[in-house]
């Protein structure tokens, strides 16, 4: 099934590569230059998942994620962050902001759209990175964990 995906990354290779790349897989691909342009875009339309990048001029990737809390602009919408950073801090703090996965640069098609349709397929994903996914929290508020594709 054709899904709505915005991809949004400040280097226009980046965004290129991932409209290549999705549309190829069957989604379409709305992309969007800067912070601001995907606040504005999420403001206009609902999409099924938002690619975005950490580090840009103006509205960096965490100040969306944490203007989509404040504004509820896509309930339940999921966020994955893509980024050249693997920083411990910055994956914990995407995903205290609300994101459901982290992604680092570079990146391979097959990584990207695997990780892109775990995340769809699984609504109920709460995080997914190169090493955990996820899926759920046990009654004591424990992690439930899938395993991670090889």
């Amino acid at each position: 099934m054709a899904r709505t995906i915005l991809a949004v990354d400040d280097n226009p290779v980046i965004r290129e590569t991932l409209a290549i790349w999705l549309s190829a897989a069957g989604h379409q691909v709305v992309c969007a230059p800067s912070g601001l342009d995907a606040v504005q875009l999420l403001e206009q339309r609902k999409f099924d998942l938002v690619i975005l990048d950490v580090e840009m001029p103006g509205l960096t990737g965490f100040d969306v994620l944490a203007m989509v809390q404040r504004r509820t602009l896509c309930p339940g919408t999921p966020i994955m962050m893509l980024t050249a950073s693997d920083y411990a801090d910055d994956i914990v703090r995407a995903r205290d902001l609300g994101a459901c996965g982290y992604l680092n640069k570079p990146f391979s098609p097959e990584g990207l759209l695997d990780k892109i349709e775990r995340v769809l397929e699984a609504r109920d994903t709460l995080w997914i990175d190169d090493f955990h996914c996820i899926v759920g929290q046990a009654s004591d508020g424990a992690a439930v964990k899938a395993p991670r594709a090889a």
